[in-house]
């Protein structure tokens, strides 16, 4: 339990410590429009980004979590 309170302040974290237009238009979009799979980044309509800018904001957001949990040095 203690492992996934973690895990959610982590992602939390990350998800805040981004601009309010990554948030908004790449993360939320491709992790939290449909439940059961991401979608690709070529399938993202209205996102004011490329594809190699939004992997950019993905790995942040991953290496921000992975720090924070101490599996990243």
């Amino acid at each position: 339990m203690q492992r996934m309170e973690r895990e959610i302040a982590a992602v939390e974290k990350a998800y805040y410590g981004l601009e309010y237009e990554e948030q908004r238009k790449v993360i939320r979009l491709r992790y939290w429009t449909n439940p059961w799979r991401n979608i690709p980044y070529n399938h993202l309509n209205g996102v004011d980004y490329s594809e190699r800018q939004m992997h950019r904001i993905v790995y942040r957001v991953v290496k921000t979590v992975g720090k924070e949990l101490g599996e990243i040095e």
